[in-house]
């Protein structure tokens, strides 16, 4: 395939055990034909007077270009691929797309190392009831109160529990992140003549109103940090009932898979005898190394609400060694006669965790 400065190239893609079906079921339909990566990226510069926004249709003239345009989110910890197709003024409506979606991830870009545009993110709950934040080469989790059940270790089965309130997000904001994403990437003439309704529906709220916003994907064991990337797939057959194109985000330990909504060309199959499937996107991945045997969480989300979310729970789930979890070491800042005090779960109040190896 070919990247965007028309350099062919080649690689693998990979998958866990037990995903065949899906992986020869998606590629019957799919080809790869978009990569954003930063190992495999090389950009071409497009000097400021020469630029024209994607999104708007804007030239330089008619309006700016000084901010770095990210094709990823900065905020997901993307710092080399850019856009130069992408105005100030669209940067800056698509940055509040961004802001619900940090809000969705909740504390996992903290707990993660995430090297956002003002580094590693703190993380507060709503209740403040728990704080996730950088501390040099560790992220601390915090609570002052035990009394809450935030913090949560069972000493019998060498497990730990935390459990937060996330941040209030936009479900349709959120999607619209990914959206904005696909947007960045798909090839600027097929933009043009197939996804004018997707533009409309990213630059003007109450244009369009959506339903069946589907986000799917993999949630990957914690100690997995992949970094940023995207691949756009395309469907092979024009007249399959199926969306012309799919996005698939990796962040971290996440894979997010979303159909892309709003070709005009697939408005074809929207009748009372046919309508779009949604594909079933497999874990590929580019990492053969101890990635085979991964266990993997499927998930499926609608995000079609404009209305805010508030008060949603999330989960940290930790498993430990039984025998370095019985022989867990204690801190106490006012240890009684200079002696540290057994470990007493219940009392727990930060929990540290390596940048680098998620332990």
């Amino acid at each position: 395939m070919e990247n965007n400065t028309g350099r062919k190239f080649q690689f693998q893609l990979f998958m866990p055990n037990g995903y065949l079906e899906k992986v020869d079921g998606f590629t019957k339909n799919f080809e790869l034909v978009a990569v954003q990566h930063s190992a495999l990226t090389i950009q071409k510069l497009i000097p400021k007077a020469e630029r024209r926004c994607r999104f708007c249709k804007k030239t330089y003239g008619q309006t700016k270009f000084k901010k770095e345009a990210h094709i990823i989110p900065e905020m997901l910890g993307n710092k080399n691929l850019l856009s130069y197709s992408e105005c100030d003024n669209c940067n800056y409506q698509f940055g509040q797309f961004e802001n619900e979606l940090a809000h969705f991830l909740g504390i996992f870009r903290t707990i993660s190392g995430v090297d956002a545009k003002q580094g590693v993110p703190c993380f507060k709950s709503p209740d403040q009831q728990i704080i996730a934040k950088a501390n040099g080469e560790t992220i601390d989790i915090l609570r002052e109160d035990t009394s809450n059940d935030a913090i949560k270790v069972n000493k019998d089965l060498s497990n730990l529990t935390v459990r937060y309130k996330k941040p209030s997000y936009s479900p349709l904001m959120v999607y619209k992140a990914f959206v904005k994403i696909a947007m960045s990437i798909i090839k600027e003439h097929e933009l043009n003549e197939d996804y004018q309704l997707a533009i409309d529906f990213l630059l003007h709220p109450n244009s369009i109103k959506m339903t069946g916003c589907f986000v799917s994907g993999y949630t990957l064991p914690f100690s997995y940090n992949l970094p940023p990337q995207a691949y756009l797939f395309k469907k092979k057959d024009a007249m399959s009932p199926m969306h012309t194109h799919v996005l698939a985000l990796y962040f971290q330990n996440f894979i997010f898979s979303i159909p892309v909504p709003l070709n005009k060309k697939d408005f074809f199959f929207y009748n009372k005898e046919n309508v779009l499937k949604l594909p079933e996107y497999p874990p590929l991945l580019l990492e053969p190394t101890n990635m085979i045997d991964l266990t993997l969480t499927p998930f499926m989300n609608d995000f079609s609400s404009p209305d805010k979310v508030k008060g949603e729970e999330g989960e940290l789930f930790f498993e430990f060694d039984k025998e370095h979890f019985e022989h867990t070491p204690t801190f106490d800042q006012n240890p009684v006669n200079g002696v540290m005090p057994e470990f007493r779960p219940d009392d727990v109040v930060k929990i540290s965790i390596s940048k680098h190896t998620g332990e």
